[in-house]
């Protein structure tokens, strides 16, 4: 029987609804054999999660999703990064600035939009960590402005919404080499949501693959089992390995868990399980 496993998860430590050990417990409560905790912009949320896995008995992954400038953008997953490398914690540190830099603006477009919203509203949601737009849109729907998360990104803050801002993001390359600078594996998350047809996909991953990616998300909820099918194919023309995530962010935030396990597991090559053993065995100072 094959090993469950989730490498794409969220905490509190990012934009999450729990702490680094509830995720982790819940993930072991399912019987995962392993996960990976993969922040947006942050490793802060790995020691805890790891010591929730020693006692728990499930193997936890040093992880990181970066966000990248792709016609709009796109989000790299790295796994196993030395969380004591200087230059990839000033990276991460200067993504956060990013995002923490944004957020007054979007604020004040709301406000010039007649929402009653202020800072500490936002504050309170990400409970001192760096503030993104998903803190913003559950202090909409708390205040009562929207009925969903969907409904404030669907009116407000969605890419060419009237209270969105951009930010200044690293190009692939850019991502890519920091992950592996930093001695980590770099995975192109959740491909069939990049916007591209499978032949522009596939010049992209390959790319991609020849500047250092050594994984894709092959498996992710959203995907059609055909779409998982050609990019496992595409991983097997490339050397990259194929992976498994739910992008799960917790109790009332999306998929669970393993999400599209049930549907994905039996596809799931041997080489993922061996890369994932490869991984766990070496954590060195990661």
């Amino acid at each position: 029987m094959k090993r469950r496993f989730d490498l794409h998860t969220h905490s509190a430590a990012s934009d999450g609804t729990q702490t680094p050990a509830q995720l982790v417990a819940d993930c072991a409560a399912m019987g995962l054999w392993a996960m990976a905790l993969t922040d947006h912009d942050t490793v802060d949320g790995v020691e805890e999660a790891r010591q929730a896995g020693d006692r728990l008995g499930i193997i936890v992954l040093s992880g990181v999703e970066l966000s990248a400038a792709f016609a709009g953008e796109l989000h790299i997953l790295g796994y196993g990064v030395n969380r004591s490398d200087a230059a990839f914690c000033a990276f991460l540190r200067r993504q956060r600035e990013e995002r923490e830099l944004r957020m007054p603006r979007m604020i004040a477009r709301l406000r010039d939009l007649g929402v009653n919203i202020a800072r500490e509203d936002v504050d309170r949601e990400s409970r001192g960590e760096a503030s993104g737009r998903p803190h913003l849109a559950r202090a909409l729907v708390r205040l009562g402005v929207c009925g969903s998360e969907q409904e404030a990104f669907d009116r407000f803050l969605a890419r060419g919404k009237p209270a969105y801002v951009g930010r200044s993001l690293p190009s692939p390359r850019e991502a890519i080499s920091a992950i592996r600078a930093a001695d980590g594996r770099a995975v192109l998350a959740h491909p069939g949501c990049v916007g591209l047809g499978e032949r522009e996909l596939e010049a992209l991953v390959s790319d991609f693959a020849r500047r250092g990616l050594w994984g894709l998300e092959v498996f992710y909820p959203q995907h059609s089992d055909a779409f998982a099918r050609a990019m496992l194919g595409l991983c097997r023309r490339t050397g990259l390995v194929p992976t498994l995530g739910s992008d799960c962010h917790g109790p009332g935030r999306g998929v669970p868990p393993a999400a599209g396990w049930e549907r994905f597991g039996p596809m799931i090559p041997q080489e993922t399980y061996d890369a994932i053993d490869t991984l766990a065995i070496d954590r060195r100072s990661n």
